[in-house]
């Protein structure tokens, strides 16, 4: 994963997308949304569970049939992309 300092703000490269603003996992919050390769985007349902190293979300997201949801585990230190709730 690529990251670079724009306008004073971290950002990390996603594919077909471009440069976006990101912040470590373990930072997001309930209501919060993560942007993905390709523009998607996740809200944050809730914290599932946490350890000092990691944390795993519920998240959902919409696609054709609907809104799905799962979990996803990170390292709290990882950059994971800012969406927006405009795309989501």
């Amino acid at each position: 994963m690529s990251q670079k300092t724009i306008n004073g703000k971290v950002c990390i490269w996603l594919q077909e997308y471009g440069w976006c603003e990101a912040k470590p996992a373990g930072e997001f919050k309930v209501g919060e949304f993560m942007r993905w390769n390709f523009g998607d985007c996740s809200k944050v349902v809730a914290i599932h569970s946490q350890t000092e190293k990691n944390v795993t979300f519920l998240l959902e997201w919409k696609t054709a049939q609907g809104i799905e949801t799962g979990q996803r585990k990170f390292n709290k230190s990882r950059l994971v992309a800012i969406g927006a709730s405009a795309d989501y």
